[in-house]
């Protein structure tokens, strides 16, 4: 399913790292992007809950409300996980070679995601989706408490106590903590 995109200067889809200058469609929910300067993979959140594992979840960056796993490092749990996804680096390369060089990688840049604790803790604690909050939970996002009045509208807005609203993938971006009925439901893990 590998197709091939180019962009026009400037013009590309957004990423963390600027407008993309080239994108290659893994398989549906999965893009690689270049850019000028850096580069990695997109994954839905859709395609994540169910392909990955949560601790690959927890460890990609939440951004525009998809998971970006950058080309340096973070990308070799993506490819841990996913091999079939190794053709699309460059074609001739050594599997076994590939994948001893992403098991190094992430033993080094994310202990944790070995970690049987960190596993357990990831598994009892999913990526939350914004679609299941309700009216009167308290969202943490970027450190502020906010109150849920709507959980969304047409636009798949969030709306909030003071009239704020948000998209839900902002508040996907920068949710820490959902609190209901004075409980906390949802963390992200530390």
């Amino acid at each position: 399913m590998a197709k091939h995109t180019s962009f026009p200067e400037g013009r590309g889809t957004g990423t963390p790292w600027g407008p993309a200058q080239t994108s290659q469609v893994l398989t549906r929910g999965v893009v690689a992007y270049s850019t000028a300067g850096h580069g990695g993979v997109s994954v839905t959140i859709n395609w994540a809950r169910k392909n990955l594992t949560p601790q690959a979840q927890h460890l990609g960056e939440v951004w525009g409300g998809k998971l970006w796993y950058e080309e340096d490092v973070q990308v070799s749990i993506l490819f841990l996980e996913h091999p079939e996804f190794y053709s699309s680096r460059s074609p001739g390369l050594d599997l076994e070679i590939e994948k001893r060089n992403d098991t190094a990688a992430v033993k080094n840049y994310f202990p944790k995601y070995f970690d049987p604790e960190f596993q357990k803790l990831c598994r009892g604690n999913p990526l939350f989706d914004p679609a299941d909050l309700i009216p009167g939970d308290v969202v943490v996002l970027h450190g502020i408490g906010y109150c849920v009045t709507e959980p969304e509208d047409a636009k798949s807005r969030v709306h909030f106590s003071g009239g704020i609203f948000a998209r839900r993938a902002v508040v996907l971006a920068g949710l820490s903590r959902v609190t209901r009925n004075g409980t906390v439901t949802w963390s992200l893990p530390q």
